[in-house]
Formats: C-alpha cells, sequence, structure tokens
C-alpha cells in the first residue's frame, strides 16, 4: 500500500469521479481560439483542420499546434508525441511538416478513433475488415465451445 498524498494538481486516476474531473480540467482547451475544429471523447482529443492548399494547411496546423502545446504547459499536461500524428488527404505529402517544440509529428495512413479504424482516404474499410475479422472468429469459437454449452448460453 502507498502512502497518501496531497494532489496539487491534476486529477486522481482510479477514483468514480476521475472521468468527470479530468473533463473539467480540459475542457478550455477544447475553447481555444483555434483555426481547427476540437473534439474530446476521455483523454482522446483530435482536431480537424482542412484547407485545399498543402502549405496554408502546414501554417494552419503549426499555428494550432503552438497554442495547444502552450495550452498544455501552462497546466502541467504533457503531450504524448509518440501517440501523436495525422492524417492527409493530400496523400504522402513531405512538404505536410507538422512540429511540436521540434518534435515531428508523424503522418499515419490510418488511425483508430473511437474504436473505429478510419484511413487517410477517409474510408472505414479498414474498420469493416477488423470488424469481419472478429465476428469471424468469435463464430468460430462458438462452433467450437457450441457442443459444451445449453441452447441458453449459446444465445
Amino acid at each position: 500500500m502507498s502512502s497518501i498524498l496531497d494532489i496539487n494538481i491534476g486529477v486522481p486516476q482510479g477514483s468514480i469521479l476521475a472521468p468527470t474531473l479530468f473533463q473539467i480540467y480540459i475542457n478550455d482547451l477544447l475553447n481555444l481560439p483555434l483555426s481547427s475544429n476540437s473534439y474530446a471523447y476521455a483523454d482522446d482529443t483530435v482536431f480537424v483542420a482542412s484547407h485545399s492548399v498543402p502549405s496554408t494547411l502546414v501554417q494552419i496546423c503549426n499555428r494550432d499546434l503552438v497554442s495547444i502545446n502552450k495550452w498544455c504547459k501552462n497546466n502541467h499536461m504533457t503531450i504524448n508525441y509518440k501517440k501523436s500524428h495525422f492524417l492527409s488527404s493530400f496523400g504522402e505529402d513531405s512538404s505536410l511538416n507538422l512540429k511540436i517544440d521540434n518534435n515531428q509529428i508523424f503522418q499515419r495512413h490510418e488511425t483508430e478513433l473511437l474504436g473505429f479504424k478510419i484511413s487517410d482516404s477517409f474510408s472505414l474499410n479498414g474498420h469493416c475488415e477488423t470488424v469481419l475479422d472478429k465476428v469471424s472468429k468469435n463464430t468460430n469459437l462458438l462452433k467450437l465451445c457450441r457442443p459444451y454449452l445449453t441452447t441458453h448460453s449459446a444465445k
């Protein structure tokens, strides 16, 4: 058992109120005056920006990233650069150079958001394949276990 310590900042993990307190704690992050739109669920935050010119999009994103990073530092939060990434409908464009404190934010071709796999073409094909794979595996497991289950348990 660990000793009790005072919490001067942040939210105690594992408590019943932790999710609610965390949302209150980061709520003003979503109200920053950004050019991008922001969306949050639990501890996942997504910023969505668009522009038809890649160089302008990079300027918009990097300006917003400076504001987000400043907010995080002021609120004693750190950005996990290893988990931070972006999708782009421009394809593999090396001019999309996004950074936070000189840490490169890398482009991915697919990401997961709220349990959905989304590709850089903004297709849900990857998600459908994942769901079909899970259903297939679970169906096969049920088929193997079925002789040992009652009808009620199988349903």
